[in-house]
C-alpha cells in the first residue's frame, strides 16, 4: 500500500522532534538557576511532545482511511 504525503511528512515531524528534544533539551539551562528542574525545560519539552503527538495522531487518522478505502475497494466486484 503507498503512503500519502501527510503520512510522509507526519513521521518526519514525529522524528526531528524527538532529536529536537534529545539535542535542545539538555543543552539548554541556566547556570544561575538553583532549580534542578527548571520550569522553561519542562516547557520546552511538553510543547515538542504536545506536537509530536499531534503528528502521531493525524498519522494513524490518516492510515485508518487509508485502510477504509483500500478495503471498500478490494470488497468491490470489477464487473
Amino acid at each position: 500500500m503507498s503512503r500519502s504525503s501527510v503520512s510522509i511528512w507526519c513521521e518526519r515531524i514525529i522524528e526531528g522532534g524527538w532529536l529536537l528534544a534529545l539535542l535542545l533539551i539538555p543543552s539548554y539551562f541556566n547556570l544561575l538557576s538553583a532549580r534542578h528542574f527548571e520550569p522553561d525545560k519542562a516547557t520546552t519539552l511538553r510543547s515538542i511532545v504536545m506536537v509530536m503527538l499531534a503528528a502521531a495522531l493525524i498519522d494513524a487518522l490518516e492510515r485508518l482511511a487509508n485502510r477504509r478505502v483500500a478495503a471498500e475497494g478490494a470488497s468491490e466486484t470489477p464487473w
